[in-house]
C-alpha cells in the first residue's frame, strides 16, 4: 500500500430525515454512513492511508482481512477526493 495523507475538504450535515451528509465546497451534498465519516475525519493531513487501515484493523479485529480493509478505505478515499471532499497532501 502506498503511504498517503488526504486533508478533508468540505463539512458534515444532517438531512431532515437524519441522513449525516458530507458536503463540499460546491455545497453539493453526498449521503454517507458512520464508516465514511470515521474515514473522512481520520484525513487530517496528519494520518497516512495506513494509519487509518490500522485503525480499522483494531476495531473489526480478525473479523476481515487486512487485504479487505485495505481496499475498501482506498476506494472510498478514491470516491472522496472525487467528489471534492478530500485532497492530497502534497
Amino acid at each position: 500500500m502506498r503511504v498517503i495523507k488526504f486533508n478533508k475538504k468540505g463539512s458534515i450535515a444532517k438531512s431532515k430525515e437524519g441522513d449525516l451528509l458530507l458536503v463540499n465546497e460546491d455545497k453539493k451534498a453526498y449521503k454517507v454512513d458512520e464508516v465514511v465519516i470515521l474515514i473522512w475525519t481520520m484525513c487530517d493531513g496528519k494520518h497516512e492511508n495506513k494509519e487509518i487501515v490500522d485503525e480499522f484493523c483494531s476495531k473489526l479485529g480478525k473479523n476481515v482481512p487486512k487485504e479487505e480493509i485495505e481496499k475498501a478505505v482506498s476506494d472510498i478515499t478514491q470516491k472522496l477526493e472525487k467528489f471534492g471532499l478530500l485532497e492530497k497532501c502534497k
